[in-house]
């Protein structure tokens, strides 16, 4: 990457001339792109973080009312993570997260937004789909991450939340009715959408 200026001088003969002059910044733009993927990027599991998709979610939210279009979230955590952390340590609840990450991110389409909300709590922002497509696809994921296998034996569950956007919802509204689906999950059983 170069960035490039130009000027007018005058010669010796009173004549213009023009000089162009270029900068090398490939290492300027090199940092940038990294602080821009810093910013937006969970480091442990290279999914998006939180204040990524706070920010996507409200603009979707937007997108979503204006055009009268589906949008659907959904939000699950890993059953028990404490216990798997506790028993095995942060290195193996490490290597949970970063396998669950990756069964999810490789059965969702580009146009969803997968991320990382908070400990072993994750979000699926899905444009453009309905709530019972949104439920097959959290059935299907939950099935996905019980396949999971790990060395150490352990067999992995999530519990899943899904709802749909309203017309009076909110980007608040929306995390809150997704928040409160996950916890009746939860609540009444795990391992579940």
């Amino acid at each position: 990457f170069v960035k490039g200026t130009l000027d007018f001088i005058k010669n010796p003969e009173n004549k213009d001339n023009a000089v162009f002059t270029f900068v090398d910044i490939t290492k300027e733009k090199e940092l940038s792109e990294l602080l821009l993927k810093q910013s937006i990027e969970d480091a442990l599991t290279g999914i998006y973080n939180r204040r990524y998709l706070e920010d996507k979610l409200e603009r979707h939210v937007n997108l979503a009312k204006r055009y009268e279009r589906p949008l659907s979230v959904i939000m699950f955590d890993i059953d028990f993570f404490k216990h798997i952390n506790d028993t095995f340590g942060h290195d193996v609840g490490d290597k949970v997260l970063i396998a669950t990450a990756k069964a999810v991110s490789e059965n969702i389409r580009n146009t969803d937004i997968f991320a990382r909300y908070g400990g072993e709590e994750f979000i699926i922002v899905a444009p453009e789909t309905t709530k019972e497509d949104a439920k097959t696809l959290a059935e299907k994921l939950m099935v996905s991450i019980e396949n999971l296998g790990f060395e150490e034996g352990i067999n992995v569950t999530c519990s899943f939340g899904v709802v749909s956007l309203e017309k009076p919802d909110t980007k608040e509204t929306l995390l809150k009715r997704v928040d409160d689906a996950l916890y009746e999950a939860k609540r009444t059983g795990r391992n579940k959408v």
